[in-house]
């Protein structure tokens, strides 16, 4: 559907899509364009069960369609695409931004009561599709896949063509459970459940650790990125599953709970190990928290990491826990900053693209912080001491290799090279660009990769003034891609000159110049330009009312 108010309708055996979301054309599209597509059709799909077949009764229940969707995304997207490893890239796709929108004092449960047509918008967000999905996950560890899936054939079979609630899941789901012995004594599943969806939030643990007993023990409280002044009334209690290892036997591969620290009290756990090793929770992200430890583990940790032989013990996902958990206690003053960047120094020498993506993702939200500080500089050259010699191995930004996760990784480093003013990732895109420019029929032949025309787009508006603009909007204007008008309109707003970010700001409310459908994508790539953030502000609240009509 061309110029659809909506991405999708979907029934029984049917399904209607805009084009901008379905279409893939291989020679103006990236392969994260392929990989979004792939998801969202997948998504789709899964409603054909989890939406049509089975329904949830009431609107408080929509976690059940749309977090167990947009978990199963990704396992569908994995079966056809193994090399993209996208049960990996949840991490930072879903629980991170979980982490995020969970962390404030504002979040809401899975489930809430939904009493005005206005309330169901409200639950179409992060909770209900980030943190659902990520609830549904660690129910998949701690269950086991099989247990799963079979409960959720018997769901699906008992509730066809008719409408159920999470109760009925956990029926299901426990008469499955039981049989298979994963339950753990005295719990059932659906008072582990209710503590992660009848409640706002999520907790992160305290780590003791006893060299002397070899023991260590563990402690909860809610997550807060904002402080609430010692509101204990908004502390809530989980049931958490709980696995680890250390370095004196590291495994990775088995994250099945070995305990479960739960509303009773703290959780005392084995630890053979002295000051010089480490203890680390939640192997390979296996629930939804955050961990604080001690200076001594952190400093085991720091250890382990900073050297290029032993780096590689800790797996991908757990140094990207790492130092999404770092990162987490700095926000909210529990450990020092000072400590936190000591630690990512160890990003010199890591080559995978998750931790690498985690920590510039924890950067930029201090970056966005600092950038109209006298100190944001001096922030920029700190981030660049890491990221500029990395950037640097790369050489020739346009001989990227042609597998997924190497793409995503030599991508991630040359974006953020450009974005922290590295001189040799802006002038080579500018080099890239200006050929293109120079041809008389630009709109029959673009010699720009598409895996790289976001950055190099970008990069060459940053310098390239109104003939760089003009140029950027006539593609635009003759552009019958979607991706391609995405990806033009968004790096337009990457210029430098606020009369011609003024110029776009009036557009967006100009139906004749940009489609009503783009104009919230040029109005945000507006937004997320330094020069540009204060002109949309204004323009925001002086328009408004022209912005409403």
């Amino acid at each position: 559907m061309d110029n659809a108010e909506h991405t999708h309708l979907i029934s029984f055996s049917n399904f209607d899509f805009s084009e901008d979301v379905i279409t893939y054309d291989p020679k103006s599209s990236n392969v994260i364009d392929e990989y979004q597509t792939a998801q969202f059709i997948c998504h789709e799909v899964c409603h054909q069960w989890l939406g049509n077949y089975v329904t949830m009764k009431v609107w408080r229940d929509l976690w059940l369609n749309e977090g167990f969707c947009y978990y199963f995304e990704d396992i569908c997207v994995g079966n056809v695409f193994p090399d993209w490893k996208t049960i990996d890239q949840m991490f930072f796709r879903k629980y991170l931004y979980a982490l995020t929108s969970d962390g404030l004092p504002s979040s809401h449960p899975i489930i809430i009561p939904i009493t005005t047509p206005s309330d169901v918008d409200q639950i179409f967000d992060s909770i209900t599709y980030d943190k659902g999905s990520m609830v549904v996950r660690m129910m998949s560890i701690f269950l086991g896949d099989d247990v799963l899936r079979d409960g959720l054939v018997n769901y699906i079979q008992e509730y066809q063509f008719s409408s159920a609630n999470s109760e009925d899941l956990w029926t299901a789901l426990t008469e499955v459970a039981i049989t298979r012995n994963v339950l753990p004594e005295n719990f059932t599943l659906k008072q582990i459940m209710d503590s992660w969806i009848m409640q706002p939030g999520y907790p992160y643990i305290d780590v003791k650790i006893d060299y002397t007993n070899r023991s260590a023990t563990l402690s909860q409280k809610r997550y807060l990125s904002e402080d609430l002044s010692g509101n204990e009334a908004s502390n809530p209690c989980y049931n958490i599953p709980i696995s680890y290892t250390t370095s004196k036997n590291p495994n990775f591969e088995d994250s099945k709970p070995k305990y479960w620290l739960t509303c009773k009290g703290n959780l005392t756990i084995p630890a053979d190990i002295d000051e010089s090793q480490w203890l680390l929770l939640n192997i390979r992200v296996a629930a939804f928290y955050r961990t604080n430890y001690e200076e001594n583990n952190l400093k085991a940790l720091q250890t382990t990491l900073s050297q290029t032989n032993t780096y590689s013990v800790i797996s991908i996902l757990d140094r990207s826990q790492i130092i999404a958990n770092i990162f987490g206690m700095s926000w909210t003053g529990i450990l020092k900053y000072e400590k936190t960047f000591n630690i990512i120094k160890y990003l010199e020498i890591e080559d995978a693209y998750i931790p690498w993506r985690t920590a510039l993702e924890s950067l930029h939200d201090m970056r966005n912080l600092l950038v109209r500080t006298e100190i944001f500089q001096s922030f920029q050259q700190f981030v660049r001491s890491f990221l500029e010699p990395k950037f640097l191995t790369i050489g020739d930004i346009t001989k990227i290799p042609d597998d997924f996760m190497s793409y995503r990784y030599y991508t991630l480093l040359i974006y953020w090279a450009c974005i922290y003013d590295v001189k040799s990732c802006h002038d080579q895109s500018v080099a890239i660009f200006q050929p293109w420019q120079r041809q008389q029929n630009p709109d029959e032949t673009n010699p720009i990769l598409p895996n790289l025309r976001d950055i190099v787009y970008c990069e060459a508006m940053k310098t390239g003034g109104e003939p760089v603009f003009d140029f950027m909007w006539k593609r635009y204007i003759n552009s019958n891609v979607p991706n391609e008008q995405y990806t033009i309109l968004t790096a337009m707003g990457c210029t430098r000159e606020k009369k011609l970010l003024q110029r776009i700001l009036e557009w967006t409310i100009d139906s004749s110049k940009i489609r009503r459908e783009d104009s919230s994508q040029a109005y945000w790539s507006v937004v997320n330009n330094d020069i540009g953030f204060d002109l949309a502000k204004n323009f925001f609240f002086n328009r408004f009312d022209d912005i409403l009509n």
